[in-house]
């Protein structure tokens, strides 16, 4: 017999969360979901269990990736803190190989002031990947739509020390969207301090350092268009 738990809704009200990654390349939550899809001793699958709808409101989230170290001026990836988090959660299921689950209407800002108003989208991750699908994102400035951003990357250690620019690989695919550079300069330095619109369709593979770029359409100025295909290195 199959055994699941199923919860219909959680409401959180300034709720705190806080995923770790320690030198042993563990998460801090890897003995609830051991502990869920252990199995018996007669070699039946272990438990499963399902969250129909979890709303946060007025909420808070830290990931931190060891080794930490401080990047102040843009976002820390080996140390994230999201503050003011709303949003709707569903179909949350945690699992022995990936979690996933559906984001309607999250918005939050992050240590940095990177400030996102609106995010829907459906989300997978692991140990090896994350998986950003069917996204619409919308900042203050910027309009993101399309297939999805996917993040891949050997273990989370890839995204310390700087390691998010060479050692993880990036699987864009937008459709429609305007970015303002500014949003980036929270990313990279490179684009700190500029208010400049780009608009942008099309798909890039790659490393932030090593990009290939097919089918892209980028506008930017009153006049100046990019088509083809493009790469960075």
């Amino acid at each position: 017999m199959k055994k699941v738990i199923k919860v219909n809704a959680i409401n959180l009200d300034e709720a705190y969360f806080r995923l770790s990654l320690d030198s042993a390349d563990r998460l801090n939550m890897d003995f609830i979901l051991e502990k869920l899809r252990k199995k018996d001793s007669d070699s039946k699958p272990g438990w499963s269990i399902v969250f129909n709808n979890i709303k946060l409101k007025n909420s808070r989230f830290r990931l931190q990736l060891y080794p930490y170290k401080e990047y102040p001026g843009w976002i820390n990836f080996s140390d994230m803190r999201l503050y003011d988090v709303n949003a709707a959660l569903y179909n949350f299921r945690p699992g022995s190989d990936s979690t996933t689950f559906g984001i309607r209407s999250l918005s939050f800002t992050e240590n940095s002031g990177f400030r996102v108003n609106e995010f829907n989208a459906d989300f997978r991750f692991s140990k090896q990947f994350l998986k950003i699908l069917d996204l619409e994102i919308k900042t203050p400035v910027s309009d993101l739509h399309g297939s999805g951003v996917q993040l891949l990357f050997k273990s989370f250690e890839d995204f310390s020390d700087g390691g998010f620019f060479e050692k993880v690989t990036l699987l864009v695919d937008l459709k429609n969207s305007s970015l303002n550079l500014a949003d980036l300069g929270y990313f990279t330095h490179v684009f700190q301090g500029t208010d400049q619109i780009v608009r942008f369709s099309g798909r890039t593979k790659g490393t932030v350092g090593d990009m290939k770029m097919k089918d892209i359409t980028i506008q930017f100025g009153n006049s100046s268009v990019i088509q083809g295909e493009v790469n960075i290195n």
